[in-house]
């Protein structure tokens, strides 16, 4: 910054601070994640489809939800199922370890969470661009 001419040779005060970004984990999407979708929609149509068996034994009346209702919610679950396969190819094609759906160019944190650390130098009134690096 002193060779850019944004620094004299007075005292320099710099301030950062953490702003918690738009992007929420659950707008993440990681393999691991994906994994853990897949295994619980899996899980779903299995429960889905024991129902289906357990109301061919019971009586119409006695059924909570209709085969029409249950196959309904199978192909709802499959379209999410085929929807995770699909998200889970084009992360491994693109060689990231995760996604940020509302903004791609948000990163994970190890702070535990997506934001941005902002900083700002103030001189006697003028401010220097956080960006001019050491």
């Amino acid at each position: 910054c002193r060779e850019l001419g944004l620094y004299g040779e007075q005292r320099v005060a710099i301030d950062g601070s953490f702003f918690k970004a738009s992007n929420g984990p659950d707008q993440v999407l990681s393999q691991k994640q994906l994994d853990k979708e897949q295994a619980r929609i899996e899980k779903q149509v299995e429960k889905y489809l024991e129902e289906m068996d357990q109301n061919d034994a019971l009586e119409q009346d006695e059924v909570e939800l209709t085969a029409e209702e249950l196959e309904a919610k199978i192909r709802q679950m499959e379209d999410r199922l085929r929807k995770n396969r699909e998200q889970q190819e084009s992360l491994a094609e693109s060689g990231e370890q995760y996604r940020c759906l509302t903004d791609a160019d948000a990163r994970m944190l190890s702070k535990g969470g997506l934001g941005d650390w902002l900083q700002r130098a103030d001189r006697g009134g003028r401010q220097a661009s956080p960006d001019c690096g050491p």
